[in-house]
């Protein structure tokens, strides 16, 4: 990353959690995140693939982390420990601009799975995180965290497509709202069949698909961060059918809305 001049660096967005419970075992998650993820495995592993569902999984080893891009699926099996039975994880979300205009991980790319040197310098930077009581102690870790991202990234040779670019922020603005294929072709000054193709090939899902996935990942974020009902929940992410928006997760994340709260500790 050496030939990229940083100007300005910018958190919008950021969110950090832990998690231990011996019901994780074989768990599978999909998802669409709208933001940078960092996630480790402090016990137990992760397995994780992204982008296309034909590609090899990688596992994190015991303690390890993985870095997910915005806006790219992932699928996640969760890995307890075998001795122990438990899992205890803990992750951050950041959404982060650089010079007013890029995210890391559209300029760069970014390991799946930490190696040594890079597990060891983000889990002493973890531990530091999660001890912090001051905000201001938060972000500055926050920061030291996002110049060793910056460090184990290589340049890309070119940067995202700007006209999918707009879908994308398209999409994390009115994903609460119906959305067609017709709307995004639009967008993307193309037809729509082109489109399909051309957004199918990037992602990896159908434009529905992907907007279905982005809407469970933010419905999963609300079972965790709210007591709202998940009634309420279905409809605040763009679902007008709390049953129907039920068997979609229940697809997605190998259990039920109810359960992936009390699993996760939120009961």
């Amino acid at each position: 990353m050496d030939d990229l001049k940083i100007s300005g660096i910018e958190i919008r967005y950021e969110r950090m959690g832990e998690r231990e419970s011996t019901r994780m075992d074989g768990l599978c998650h999909e998802k669409v995140l709208p933001w940078l993820s960092v996630a480790q495995a402090e016990t137990g592993s992760y397995d994780i693939r992204l982008g296309k569902k034909t590609g090899s999984m990688r596992n994190t080893g015991e303690g390890g982390f993985f870095i997910a891009p915005s806006n790219v699926l992932q699928t996640i099996i969760h890995r307890s420990n075998k001795e122990s039975g438990v899992m205890k994880i803990r992750w951050i979300f950041l959404d982060v601009v650089i010079n007013g205009r890029h995210r890391p991980d559209q300029i760069l790319d970014l390991p799946v799975v930490l190696g040594k040197e890079g597990k060891v310098k983000m889990n002493a930077l973890f531990d530091e995180l999660f001890s912090c009581e001051d905000i201001c102690d938060r972000y500055s870790t926050y920061y030291q965290i996002i110049k060793l991202i910056l460090s184990l990234g290589k340049r890309k040779r070119r940067t995202d497509n700007k006209v999918m670019a707009s879908v994308m922020d398209y999409i994390s603005e009115n994903y609460d709202k119906p959305i067609t294929v017709k709307e995004l072709s639009e967008i993307a000054y193309m037809s729509e069949s082109n489109f399909y193709t051309v957004f199918k090939r990037q992602f990896s899902l159908s434009p529905l698909s992907y907007i279905n996935h982005y809407r469970l990942s933010a419905a999963a974020e609300l079972l965790l961060s709210t007591d709202a009902r998940i009634s309420d929940i279905s409809d605040e992410v763009g679902f007008s059918d709390p049953l129907y928006f039920s068997r979609m997760f229940k697809k997605t994340y190998s259990v039920s809305p109810r359960e992936y709260r009390k699993i996760n500790g939120n009961k």
